[in-house]
């Protein structure tokens, strides 16, 4: 644990976050059990959007990424998974990505984003399963990024997470906020 709190701490040097470090205890599961958990929290302002991550161990293992945007146009939603790793493996279409939008020059996009970035990579390597939503909420447009962090040298998925989040930001606002 300590190798990967040290390599995050290193990549929130290496994009200047913000970064917190929270750690408590909370019962366990067991009568008389106790889990550590820690918390760690990264600000990013990038292009006059702040980019928060969040990454949780201990109880739910869990990254998040997110920001919001004001649109003066109307961003497209979006919904990005992976295929199943058994369709993967045994299916005729080897792509890794599951992109639902209405919008096929968004589709289009977004796959060249995630290449770009390195999380098509990082999803070749390992067990790296997000969940990416782009959605209205009360007028403001949400991207969240969201995955379990049950994979080995978890830590690495930092960076291509981060890169994604500043290219869609660098894109999104130069299409739908100018």
């Amino acid at each position: 644990m300590i190798k990967i709190e040290s390599r995050l701490e290193e990549f929130a040097k290496l994009y200047e976050c913000e970064f917190t470090k929270e750690k408590y205890v909370v019962d366990g599961a067991y009568l008389g059990s106790k889990t550590p958990i820690t918390i760690m929290k990264f600000r990013l302002e990038h292009n006059e959007t702040i980019i928060y991550a969040n990454y949780e161990f201990g109880h739910q293992h869990l990254a998040k990424f997110n920001f919001d945007l004001n649109p003066t146009r109307e961003i497209p939603e979006f919904i990005i998974s992976t295929k199943y790793h058994f369709s993967r493996l045994f299916g005729l279409n080897k792509e890794i990505w599951k992109i639902k939008s209405q919008d096929q020059f968004t589709i289009a996009s977004l796959k060249d984003y995630l290449n770009k970035s390195g999380m098509t990579d990082l999803s070749k390597k390992v067990a790296f399963i997000p969940t990416i939503t782009g959605k209205y909420q009360n007028g403001i447009f949400n991207c969240e990024t969201v995955f379990h962090l049950g994979f080995d040298d978890k830590e690495e998925s930092f960076k291509p997470n981060m890169d994604f989040q500043k290219i869609l930001v660098d894109k999104l606002k130069e299409k739908y906020c100018s």
